[in-house]
């Protein structure tokens, strides 16, 4: 019986590839990064004295570069550079892609030895850190109350309300600023007291097998600057002929958005510019989430949610509000019986 063909074959699929699998398991960032980091290799071998390492089309020999050279590469970019642990994180993984893409087995350095290598480098970063001796890398949580200057802020934006929408929706969903970029209209649902948004494909899910379950946004009247519905009813409505494509359409808007909060940052936070950026809004989430006070989330769990499940959020705040004060009252008489026992009242 002759196969019926599929409905769903898109006409990407039909003109694909075996090479462009497997050029796909990269992402384009990816690529682009890993290809630096082999030129960065490169520039460096002809500066070395190293030239017979390389091709005559400028790309590395295999056959002559020994690990011995990368070692020394690494050494040199992290004693004359200065460059951070990431940068060499990455110019390891770039050259080991450019073996994949060669088909070239890897040395077996590279495979043990480096681990050993870039656990010194990493302990010795720390130390240093520590001390004094470097500052600390990498882009800062972003404080909730900064949060909140920065949609305040961002609502003064005359820009269609992208920068608001945009903000409030990466603190929301505790995502990637590349994974906010990607929403989809069609992809928001009616979660009765909430939205949710669903991600089919994400860094830490490149292949799309992890479960599906919508990420929920919920209103926030008290604080209505703050409100992601709000946002995107703003949003929305500043684009009525928008379709139910992306949220967010067109090209490299995450791009677009790294420099609109760049200007926020140093507008309304301008002691912050250079310790805050997209990924802040993520790192200050989930800090934000993890440091609320009241009862932890596993005694939430055995005591109330297993044998009473909640179904709306008024319901989870009154559990929260009720532990809070059992766990206060109970406090309070501990204290008032350790001072009772210390300090007997006058006939006892």
């Amino acid at each position: 019986m002759e196969d019926e063909p599929r409905n769903d074959v898109s006409t990407r699929q039909q003109s694909i590839t075996v090479q462009d699998l497997r050029d796909n398991r990269l992402a384009e960032g990816s690529k682009k990064g890993y290809l630096s980091g082999v030129r960065q290799v490169v520039a460096w071998l002809r500066e070395s004295g190293r030239s017979g390492t390389i091709n005559p089309d400028g790309s590395i020999n295999l056959d002559v570069f020994s690990y011995e050279d990368f070692t020394e590469f690494v050494l040199y970019k992290y004693k004359s550079a200065g460059v951070s642990l990431s940068t060499l994180s990455g110019y390891r993984s770039a050259i080991k892609d450019y073996y994949s893409r060669q088909n070239v087995a890897l040395p077996a350095g590279l495979v043990t030895d480096a681990t050993a290598i870039y656990q010194g480098i990493r302990r010795l970063c720390a130390s240093e850190t520590q001390t004094g001796a470097i500052k600390p890398g990498g882009k800062q949580p972003l404080r909730y109350h900064q949060y909140q200057e920065l949609c305040r802020a961002s609502l003064t934006k005359l820009d269609a309300g992208f920068t608001h929408l945009f903000l409030t929706l990466s603190w929301n969903l505790m995502c990637r600023s590349r994974s906010t970029e990607t929403v989809r209209v069609d992809h928001l649902s009616d979660e009765g007291d909430s939205i949710g948004v669903a991600f089919f494909k994400s860094k830490t899910d490149q292949g799309g097998t992890k479960r599906r379950d919508p990420k929920h946004v919920y209103a926030n009247p008290l604080q209505p600057e703050t409100c992601c519905i709000l946002a995107l009813a703003i949003y929305l409505a500043c684009n009525s002929a928008h379709d139910s494509g992306n949220l967010f359409p067109g090209p490299s808007q995450r791009d677009r958005f790294g420099r609109s909060l760049n200007q926020l940052v140093g507008s309304a936070l301008p002691s912050s510019t250079s310790a805050i950026g997209t990924h802040s809004l993520r790192k200050g989430a989930a800090t934000y989430a993890i440091g609320a006070g009241g009862p932890s989330v596993v005694s939430l769990n055995a005591t109330y949610i297993m044998t009473a499940p909640v179904t709306n959020t008024w319901a989870a705040l009154w559990l929260v509000f009720h532990l809070t004060a059992v766990s206060l009252l109970h406090y309070l008489l501990t204290l008032v019986l350790a001072v009772t026992k210390q300090f007997p009242l006058p006939g006892h």
